[in-house]
């Protein structure tokens, strides 16, 4: 917790001394979000609209590496995760984009460190898990 706060006030530090050059029209954010942390809809808009420009959500995964419980509780807290940043992001009013990152489970960058990360929207064999159900749900 201690690291995520000291890296959000050197981002929000660089975002204002850029911002006081007329130096910067938008922040993008990578979100390689470690399953096991707490990641609240209401903190991720706060941090979002503390920048005072537009945020990018460039990538986004969810690593279940080291989450505990049965497939479906684990891919039921990611679809939670995921169903919470895209929220987020569309209630901020500053949020102007959300690109996931990876195109299935076997195919993600964080199955090198282990292979129960299943990080993406989309399991081994490219079938929609829960998270991908619960951005749709969001988005209609």
């Amino acid at each position: 917790m201690k690291h995520r706060m000291a890296k959000r006030r050197r981002t929000h530090e660089i975002v204002t001394r850029l911002k006081s050059k007329g130096l910067i029209d938008g922040v993008g954010l990578e979100m390689h979000l470690d399953g096991t942390k707490q990641f609240t809809k209401q903190d991720v808009i706060a941090t979002m609209k503390s920048y005072g420009v537009p945020v990018y959500v460039t990538e986004i995964d969810v690593d279940l590496a080291h989450v505990p419980g049965t497939r479906e509780e684990r891919y039921a807290h990611q679809a939670q995760v995921y169903g919470n940043m895209l929220a987020a992001c569309l209630e901020s009013g500053v949020c102007k984009s959300f690109a996931v990152w990876g195109i299935g489970d076997k195919y993600s960058w964080l199955e090198r460190n282990s292979s129960n990360a299943d990080a993406t929207l989309f399991d081994d064999e490219l079938n929609p898990k829960p998270a991908y159900l619960a951005l749709l749900d969001i988005l209609r």
